[in-house]
């Protein structure tokens, strides 16, 4: 059964996950911003849960910091308002 959570919980969720990922691995922001092509202000954002990358962008950040794509969307959310991935 699918859950709902909100897009909201799951910006939170993201951002969270993003950046345990990139502290894990020991990368800054500019160096993952170097290597996905994009501004270090756009990860500054994913982390402070103001914003989601492009699907294009997502792919990169996956890539720029070694993990697979369902990887870095493993969130874990509890919410009642959206969808638990």
């Amino acid at each position: 059964m699918t859950t709902r959570i909100s897009d909201l919980d799951f910006m939170v969720a993201f951002g969270m996950r993003f950046r345990r990922l990139r502290d894990e691995r020991r990368l800054s922001v500019v160096a993952v911003a170097r290597k996905a092509g994009v501004a270090p202000s756009q990860i500054a954002s994913i982390e402070a849960f103001q914003s989601l990358p492009r699907i294009d962008t997502f792919a990169a950040l996956a890539g720029a910091m070694g993990v697979s794509e369902v990887d870095l969307l493993n969130v874990d959310v509890e919410s009642h308002d959206g969808f638990v991935i």
